[in-house]
């Protein structure tokens, strides 16, 4: 491309409409310059339509514009859904059809909220999506406990597909219609969240059609809707979500004669997810439980008699170790839990005897040695969402995670991350906190940021929810660089996705069209108005910080209180980073 520069020297000599087209040149120099990839893309698309363009530019200059159209158009809503819905009918056509649905989920809850012309086509893929479902694995007669959504650790496909084809798994009508009726709390599983104001916490959440289920089958169905309520919650709502939810779970467990790995898998997955933003105070254990209640420490180092599979048994295992490892855990816990290296029923309540034993051992006992417990050499053994966020947790140092292991798990991911429920995507998001805050802490952020990008780059249906955290997270490193343009493109991208709240879009923003009179008092006093307990104000503090940090006229402001362990490691090394 030519020196529009120099063309702006000439400026007084133009016509009036060629003033324009250098003016719009010169916007989208500036906006490359400051990562402002919305402003970039939506002014390289303004430069082509133009008329008087055809005859000011040369085919070299169009060219290099439409290669810049192409580069940052994932910051155009209208054309990245569009290119999503048709990339998911492809998919499709091919067969694939779990990875037409991942696509077309997650253009949905992204970009559903813009205007683009495949939006009937998008719709009619994802209902076509879910009734050609097919489960990834064998479906088999079993009880309700093998099929309902979120009380096994089956795929969520398995679950989805059994609800739909009741009629095939169970004789009696009544039963297969009570399965049936679990048809929406399945399909949320598997990444639709449209309908979570429908799942009820309080009450008697079950549908009539499941009030001649078994009674054990209603107590599990219960429980899988009050989780599905609270996960709903913790996403489009303002309000804390209250600790009976939470509390129900546990007291299922603590009182059952013999505890099943099912009612587990709920309860180890609830902490992971919904801990940090259902409380009054953060880290204040009596807000969650009765006071004679275990905490989950005494419950996962002596309750361990489960029924269930042994799959099941371990993601319990899985769960219950990383949310107590993150982000430390207490010496006490460490030398207990080392102690169980000997309790034969210990080992064999979570499975891990005979061949797993030494598996176990390696695991509690890893130190961050990666000779001693590498990734990439059990990668093809039974590793699942509930493996690696244990592993997560085991393996993070001080200053997060190293790279060693990036290339393996991404592999692993391309592979099985369409088939993984909802808890995965706070896998990945647990990975891509702890390395972005290694690279933080190692002044390495272009590599930080090329994790980011990755991430969002992918359409795994268990990440749909993290969408407005990956932007602002992306947002904020390259604001790190003095790129703030970011922020603006972040603000404008999180408007079109149904998957935020109204408040979020409001605080994006917000937060924007603060930058040109940027100051800590008023930054401060705006933080002070939003909702302590969303996940978001979380992050309108992390993208605050950035331009703060950039003005570099006034001190840094205060980092609000951390609640999520995920986050924690990351927000120290931001903090670290932005004070240096």
């Amino acid at each position: 491309m030519r020196n529009w520069l120099a063309l702006a020297g000439i400026h007084r000599l133009l016509s009036p409409a060629s003033k324009s087209i250098v003016e719009l040149v010169d916007t989208l120099r500036l906006a490359c310059l400051n990562a402002d990839d919305y402003l970039a893309a939506s002014t390289a698309q303004r430069i082509l339509a133009a008329n008087q363009a055809a005859d000011f530019f040369l085919d070299s200059d169009r060219q290099a514009i439409a290669a810049l159209l192409d580069k940052f158009s994932h910051a155009l809503p209208d054309l990245q859904a569009g290119k999503l819905a048709r990339e998911a009918k492809n998919l499709q056509r091919q067969g694939q059809v779990n990875a037409a649905l991942n696509t077309a989920l997650t253009a949905f809850f992204r970009f559903g909220r813009a205007a683009f012309p495949e939006k009937t086509a998008l719709d009619d893929t994802i209902k076509e999506g879910f009734a050609r479902l097919a489960s990834p694995i064998p479906l088999q007669k079993g009880g309700y406990i093998d099929w309902l959504p979120f009380c096994n650790h089956y795929p969520p496909a398995h679950n989805l597909v059994a609800c739909r084809d009741a009629a095939t798994l169970l004789g009696s009508e009544s039963n297969s219609r009570a399965l049936e009726s679990m048809l929406p709390l399945a399909r949320f599983a598997c990444g639709d969240w449209s309908r979570t104001n429908a799942f009820s916490a309080s009450g008697k959440p079950l549908p009539p059609a499941f009030e001649k289920a078994p009674k054990d089958a209603q107590e599990m169905a219960t429980c899988a809707l009050i989780f599905a309520k609270v996960l709903g919650e913790s996403r489009f709502s303002n309000a804390p979500v209250s600790p009976k939810a939470f509390n129900f779970l546990r007291k299922r467990m603590q009182h059952a004669e013999q505890p099943d790995a099912h009612t587990m898998v709920l309860l180890s997955a609830a902490p992971l997810l919904i801990y940090g933003w259902n409380i009054p105070s953060p880290g204040d254990a009596s807000a969650l439980s009765d006071a004679n209640m275990p905490t989950i420490e005494q419950q996962f180092l002596t309750t361990y008699n489960y029924k269930g599979t042994l799959q099941a048994r371990r993601t319990v295992f899985y769960q219950c170790l990383a949310r107590i490892l993150a982000p430390s855990p207490s010496p006490q816990f460490r030398s207990d839990l080392l102690g169980k290296s000997q309790d034969a029923a210990f080992l064999e309540g979570y499975g891990f005897q005979g061949p797993g034993k030494r598996f176990f051992d390696r695991l509690v006992k890893y130190d961050g040695n990666q000779a001693e417990f590498p990734l990439e050499h059990i990668i093809d053994q039974e590793v699942d969402w509930a493996f690696l966020r244990a592993w997560i947790a085991v393996a993070n140092t001080e200053q997060g995670l190293p790279s060693y292991a990036d290339q393996n798990l991404m592999d692993y991911l391309e592979y099985h991350a369409l088939n993984w429920p909802l808890q995965g995507g706070e896998t990945i998001m647990a990975w891509l906190l702890a390395r972005c805050a290694y690279c933080l802490y190692n002044k390495k952020l272009d590599d930080a940021i090329q994790l980011t990008n990755w991430v969002l780059s992918r359409n795994y249906a268990c990440l749909i929810s993290h969408y407005p955290a990956l932007l602002a997270l992306n947002a904020s490193l390259k604001a790190l660089e003095g790129k703030t343009g970011g922020i603006q493109t972040a603000a404008n991208l999180i408007q079109a996705a149904p998957i935020s709240q109204k408040g979020e879009r409001a605080a994006f923003r917000t937060l924007a069209d603060l930058q040109p009179q940027f100051s800590n008092d008023m930054f401060n006093r705006w933080l002070a108005t939003l909702p302590r307990h969303t996940e978001y104000t979380f992050w309108m503090n992390i993208m605050g910080t950035t331009i703060a940090f950039n003005l570099s006229k006034e001190p840094v402001p205060p980092m609000i209180a951390m609640t999520l362990p995920s986050q924690s490691l990351f927000a120290k090394a931001f903090m670290d980073f932005t004070r240096k």
